[in-house]
């Protein structure tokens, strides 16, 4: 079983679960003011007050913390460990403190078992993950046949929330949302830059075939349609594919103005690898979240990243106005991990905490009732959270439905204001928001549509 009490920063507490707590149960209670209190009224009460008081709140994780998801998974870990640190810096949950119980699920099996000890070994209040969708489906079908309370992030296919499930809720976007901003960006942001009306342009839409890449390009495809854009292309295949050259084939024969693409890190990588080695070339592309939003897609592909779109969640190079916070929390993560931000996961796993926790401040009970109860009666505006979000939750489906997704673009960084590398300028390929133009950082504008060719990539 794994260990309920404190331990010291970084230790161990079971094989595949790490405890992230940085302090001393008796620091935690100095800080929330509890030894005080009990120090007063210890000849009324006694020790009664403190055993209550000291008695944490378990929330559990699960992310995918081995295999190809991994580093995805460890990122919007750090998001949850970094909100949990804060909160229990404040004083905790009604001067509670708040302990996490870690654990690893690199596919919907482990994440079944995973949950299943949560509920019924370790006993946690509250769930929260996966990353996968596929992987956070599975997930959180056994925590509603368990009654757990799970919290999702980040993971955005539609049905997840659509079953309906009283203990699920989301708080960040959602597939169809991705799809529809990125047929949007088409038609506002590429198209004119291509000189071209929306009803003109010729668009290829791949996806991996998953739960996650099928969603969002169905919704991708349909909002292009709408808008009268020309769909050549829709394909499907295994994201575990070694080789992804009979379709790069495929395009070049098609010549679309316009490549959409769901990939994880692995097989976006992968794709544009390939890209250069068989010399195609599309005038504009953009992700449709996953993997195009992780560092290691940069570093795997280089140059080849600059100018390629993005919609995700929100992106550290984010105006902090639109989206308070966020250069603090970026502060904060290189304190703590020694590193620079990975991706945009930490942030949408952090503003999942910040409203979870809300919750659980003004919930009468813990149970999936109580949570329910609180959660449908919160509603706060476009940029409360860091994440630029606000929060109101649908009362069937649980989705939050002030969430919405964020255009970025891969860009050389030669300057000194940015947030996710402020000490650099030296050309390092970074992410900055472009969509809507408010999110964009002072001096932030779109460029490299159309895409350089390959040559000239090799130059900038």
């Amino acid at each position: 079983m794994a260990k309920e009490t404190i331990s010291k920063k970084g230790e161990k507490t079971k094989k595949g679960e790490k405890n992230s707590k940085a302090y001393t149960r008796r620091e935690f209670l100095k800080k929330s003011g509890v030894i005080a209190v009990v120090a007063a009224a210890t000849s009324v009460v006694g020790p009664f007050v403190l055993r209550g008081a000291s008695k944490p709140i378990k929330i559990g994780t699960v992310f995918p913390l081995t295999g190809p998801l991994a580093r995805i998974g460890t990122e919007s870990l750090r998001g949850v460990e970094l909100c949990v640190e804060e909160q229990n810096r404040r004083g905790g949950i009604k001067g509670r403190e708040i302990v996490l119980i870690n654990k690893d699920a690199p596919n919907p099996d482990a994440a079944v078992a995973a949950v299943e000890s949560l509920a019924t070994v370790e006993k946690v209040d509250v769930a929260t993950g996966c990353y996968s969708s596929t992987i956070t489906y599975a997930a959180t079908a056994k925590a509603a046949a368990l009654n757990l309370p799970f919290w999702v992030a980040p993971a955005i296919a539609d049905a997840i929330t659509d079953r309906k499930l009283r203990n699920v809720f989301r708080v960040s976007s959602i597939a169809s949302d991705y799809g529809i901003y990125a047929a949007m960006m088409c038609a506002e942001i590429i198209a004119p830059k291509l000189g071209k009306k929306p009803e003109d342009l010729r668009v290829a839409v791949l996806y991996e075939d998953g739960l996650w890449g099928t969603t969002v390009s169905k919704f991708a495809i349909k909002k292009m349609r709408e808008l009268k854009m020309k769909v050549v292309m829709s394909y499907g295949y295994d994201k575990e594919t070694p080789d992804l050259s009979p379709v790069i084939t495929k395009l070049k024969s098609i010549e679309p103005d316009v490549l959409a693409h769901a990939g994880y890190t692995h097989d976006a990588a992968l794709f544009w690898s390939q890209a250069k080695a068989l010399n195609f070339y599309v005038p504009a592309a953009t992700g449709l979240g996953g993997g195009y939003s992780s560092r290691e897609f940069r570093e795997a592909i280089g140059k080849a990243a600059i100018g390629l779109l993005q919609v995700d969640y929100t992106p550290y190079n984010t105006n902090p106005k639109f989206a308070k916070g966020l250069d603090k929390l970026a502060q904060a993560y290189r304190e703590k991990y020694k590193e620079p931000p990975y991706s945009c996961h930490s942030p949408c796993t952090y503003a999942n905490m910040q409203v979870l926790f809300e919750v659980l401040e003004k919930a009468k009970s813990f149970d999936v009732k109580g949570i329910e109860e609180a959660a449908l009666a919160m509603d706060k505006p476009l940029g409360t959270y860091v994440t630029g979000w606000g929060v109101k939750f649908d009362p069937e489906t649980h989705q939050n439905l002030k969430a919405p997704p964020f255009g970025f673009q891969w860009q050389p960084d030669y300057r000194t204001d940015d947030i996710l590398f402020p000490e650099r300028h030296d050309g390092i390929i970074v992410p900055y928001a472009i969509y809507p133009e408010e999110a964009r950082l002072p001096g932030t504008e779109v460029k490299w549509i159309p895409l350089p060719t390959w040559e000239e990539r090799e130059k900038l």
